[in-house]
């Protein structure tokens, strides 16, 4: 039972991760966009 909640626990963590890098990418693009116009 205590894999199942490490499992879970990693699954939250990298989707935390995921969010984040996106959210760091988003960012300069939507900077280039408002430079652009």
């Amino acid at each position: 039972m205590g894999r199942n909640r490490w499992v879970k626990f990693l699954l939250l963590y990298a989707n935390g991760v995921v969010v984040s890098l996106s959210q760091l990418k988003l960012v300069p693009i939507q900077n280039e966009l408002s430079k652009k116009r």
